[in-house]
Order: structure tokens, then sequence, then C-alpha cells
């Protein structure tokens, strides 16, 4: 269904579950030494990149579309490199947000993080030196868990989607969740299931107010749950973005320093190449833009010879490719 909603509360609602959306105009001056050094292959062949076909028909990259990766890490405490080119942080939430400044429009596709794809694998010195296909969430304990390894999660993330240039990207721990959370007061979620082997007060139907803790545990748990699946952690990441919302747009409409503050508490608990004065900007010049409600490829999910793995619909995930980043040919 589409609704209406400003652009900077809707991405607020990102960053509570593990994203958060910056822009910068100097992301290409920033990203262009890894690009030569041929760390960041697939943004670079996608550069080169012509005709895709997609379901059986050519499409084009939508020179319009800006994207953004969301990437919500599975580790707590503040944001900080490894010291070297491994760490041990995955990618637990993985969302793209599509932005076409034609049609003034955003759309969000969220990536199980369980998806089976070739993830790039980097070398003591950061460079890749081959490729392996594993769970997408893994692409992120390549590098120093800071700028290499979002950077080789947007590489695995532009493989799956059929070379989609990957623009911006954002990471976080998620003990920004709790944060947020509190910042804004707490958030009432109504169960529209039986969660309560998570929390003893997430039984079916109740609504319940959220402390930091407790949002953290709704969005994030996964092991001891009825159904520990990242397809049903998933959909509670959703049920808490839209009670998360209705908090927001209920009360008295917040100023764009109400928000800038919110991005302060978290910030160092954030690894990106945007700055605040750059989402300042984009909150006035988007707050116009419509947005879809958010979209998952099909898939199934099965249990491999040691984790969960996830494997798209490929002519599904291509559906939504097609309608998110690209152009029928001519």
């Amino acid at each position: 269904m589409r609704t209406k909603k400003k652009v900077a509360i809707v991405l607020l609602c990102l960053v509570i579950i593990g994203a958060f959306l910056l822009l910068t105009s100097h992301f290409d001056d920033w990203l262009q030494p890894l690009v030569e050094s041929g760390h960041f292959s697939a943004r670079e062949n996608e550069r080169e990149m012509k005709t895709v076909m997609l379901n059986g028909e050519p499409y084009l990259p939508d020179d319009h579309v800006k994207t953004f990766l969301l990437i919500g890490l599975d580790s707590t405490g503040k944001a900080g490199s490894s010291g070297g080119y491994y760490n041990t942080d995955q990618a637990d939430f993985i969302m793209v947000a599509a932005v076409n400044t034609e049609t003034g429009t955003c759309r969000f596709l969220q990536i199980n993080r369980d998806t089976m794809t070739e993830v790039d694998q980097l070398g003591i010195s950061g460079a890749k030196y081959g490729s392996r296909v594993e769970q997408i969430a893994l692409s992120h304990t390549y590098g120093d868990g800071t700028a290499h390894s979002c950077l080789n999660v947007a590489s695995a993330v532009s493989n799956l989607l059929h070379g989609v240039k990957i623009d911006y990207y954002l990471s976080m721990t998620m003990d920004a969740v709790s944060i947020l959370n509190d910042y804004v007061g707490g958030v009432s979620v109504t169960m529209d299931e039986d969660y309560s082997e998570i929390h003893p007060s997430f039984r079916k139907g109740e609504t319940v107010l959220l402390t930091g803790d407790m949002a953290m545990a709704l969005v994030r748990t996964r092991g001891g749950a009825a159904e520990p699946t990242n397809v049903a952690r998933m959909k509670r990441q959703k049920l808490y973005i839209d009670a998360f919302q209705r908090k927001v747009f209920g009360g008295t409409p917040k100023s764009d320093a109400y928000w800038m503050d919110a991005y302060s508490a978290i910030s160092d608990y954030v690894v990106t190449n945007c700055d605040t004065v750059s989402f300042s900007a984009l909150v006035k010049n988007m707050n116009s833009y419509q947005c879809f409600d958010v979209v998952s490829p099909d898939g199934e999910a099965k249990k491999g010879s040691e984790f969960m793995e996830f494997y798209v619909d490929e002519q599904h995930l291509q559906t939504l490719v097609a309608e998110m980043f690209f152009r029928r040919a001519d």
C-alpha cells in the first residue's frame, strides 16, 4: 500500500532497527582510491554496465536513482576498527533505500541476512583475493569493521541485485536501538503474535510500551524464539517500524534540531561516509517525497550444514530490482 510520509521520519525509523540515512556530495572523492585499488570491483563494473536482462527483458540503470545501504550489526558498543582486515561483526540487518529524484519517491528493499550469495574475500592487505557463496551477513566480517567492511557488504549487495550501484552506506551497532527508542520516549507495540519467549509481556494482542532493552530484544532476538528464523525476525522488525512511525506522527511535529540531536545521540555507534550537515539538507529537500512500504524478496529458508540459509526466488528478486533501480531499455 502506498503511503505519504515525511522522508526524514521514515529514515529515522530505519535507524531504530539498525540503519540511518545520510547524504554527502563528497562520497565519490572519498571512494575513488579504493576503486582504483581494485577493492570495490562490483561498483566499478556497474559504471560500465549497459543493458541488464531481468526476467528476460532489457533494462538500463536509472540515473535518477540514488541508493543508500543501511547495515545493522550484531554487535554492541561503539563502532571502531578491529585493527586488521577481519572482524567478527556480522550484518544482521541489511536494507537498500532507493531514492528517485525524478519521481520524488523512496522504496525500501530489506535483504534477509541469511541470503546465500557471492561474497568477496579480503586478504591481510584489504585487497580482494577471491570470493565464495555464503550468507550475505558474513560480508561485513571481511575488513576492519569500518569503511572496508561496509564496502564489502555493498559489493555483496550489488552482486545479489544484478549490479545495482550502491552510492552511499551506513552501519551501526545495536546499542543505537535502545538509545533512540528512549530518546523518543519509548514506543508502544501491539504484538501480532505471541512473543512471550522473548519477553514475558510480549503476548499476542498486548500493547507494550517498550523501553530501550525491550526494543532491542524485539528486533534482535533470534535464538530462543519460538520461530528462530531470520524471516520471523524481519517480521518483528517491520512491526516495530510501524509502531515507531505511529509514535512519531502522533505527537507534536518535531523540528530539524530534534532529529539532529537524535543523530548526535548515536553518532559514536555509527560508521558512515556522510555528515550531519548533509543530513540536514536532506531533511529540507526531501520532506515531500512519497515512500513505499518495505519489501523483501521471496525465497526459501533451509537448514544448511551448520547454519540457516536463505535462497531468494530469483524471478521475484528480478521483478523488485527492475521496479526499484532500473528503467526499461528503449
